[in-house]
């Protein structure tokens, strides 16, 4: 897998009825949700434009 090819995970900490059944659209933050898709793209932006790759911690372990 090349660098490039490498998966990036944004979280906003899920509710307990994240992509339940239960689950509405009432539930939406917009400022949040405006916020979080700034932050993204910022980031995008920041990565692709970048003159080295960015660093990868070999011992990360995802958990929730």
């Amino acid at each position: 897998m090349t660098w490039l090819s490498r998966p990036l995970f944004f979280t906003t900490v899920l509710h307990d009825i994240y992509h339940t059944p239960f689950d509405e659209p009432s539930r939406i933050e917009y400022p949040k949700l405006t916020r979080m898709a700034k932050w993204m793209y910022a980031t995008g932006w920041a990565v692709s434009e970048a003159r080295e790759r960015p660093a990868i911690d070999p011992g990360y372990k995802f958990s929730r």
